[in-house]
């Protein structure tokens, strides 16, 4: 949707304030786009402005939309909310038990086709590290954080 578009915008340009705005306002404007909500949760949970996050209410969000079907974007949310309140066996848990959307087996190595930050999380978490803390702090690599913002 437009909205979903200019959070994205927003966030890109670390306009967080305004990134948030408009995730909200995406979700008014169609509660049943799915994707939407699930933005507004994953900016929720990791948003680098610590005074943006709401991990309790991302949580909600996450558990309600992989209670209608558990896909990985989702459990990644669900995840890093997790994390994000402090309960990082939980939030592993989460991580090791989703389904492997999209991944291919040979023989007995599993080779996702996702992001790739899967793993990354993981790692994140067990040393108690956040979602926004694991990208500070170069654990979880994020390509869009590599972008120029200059558009």
């Amino acid at each position: 949707t437009w909205h979903r578009k200019i959070a994205h915008w927003h966030e890109r340009h670390r306009r967080h304030d305004e990134a948030l705005a408009a995730h909200r306002a995406a979700v008014a404007a169609d509660p049943t786009d799915l994707e939407a909500t699930n933005a507004l949760g994953w900016f929720l949970a990791t948003c680098p402005e610590p005074r943006q996050r709401d991990a309790a209410e991302a949580r909600a969000i996450a558990s309600r939309l992989v209670a209608l079907a558990p896909r990985s974007a989702w459990i990644d949310t669900l995840a890093a909310a997790q994390a994000e309140l402090g309960d990082f066996a939980t939030a592993i848990e989460t991580k090791r038990n989703s389904p492997r959307v999209g991944a291919a087996v040979v023989g007995d190595l599993h080779l996702d086709d996702a992001e790739g930050d899967s793993d990354d999380a993981v790692r994140a978490y067990a040393r108690g590290l956040t979602y926004a803390e694991g990208i500070a702090r170069g654990v979880i690599y994020e390509p869009k954080n590599a972008l120029p913002y200059d558009n």
